[in-house]
């Protein structure tokens, strides 16, 4: 079985870790979520996934802007 990890979490499938993200944002409602906020190492863990983290962070990154998606919403 594949295992995802985000972090210190550990998922059994990428789904489940999808799932549990789009819980977490929903949640969260739209805010911005900064170097303070308990969540915020999480979202820095789930980026660092992404196949192009380096160019996508750039010099860092300050917080997270959750705001709605007009297709979505």
């Amino acid at each position: 079985m594949n295992k995802y990890n985000i972090g210190d979490i550990v998922f059994k499938t990428k789904k489940a870790c999808e799932e549990y993200t789009r819980t977490k944002i929903k949640n969260l409602g739209y805010c911005i979520t900064d170097k303070k906020h308990i969540d915020y190492n999480f979202f820095e863990n789930l980026l660092k996934n992404h196949n192009e983290c380096i160019e996508k962070v750039g010099v860092g990154i300050d917080y997270f802007y959750i705001i709605p998606n007009p297709i979505n919403d």
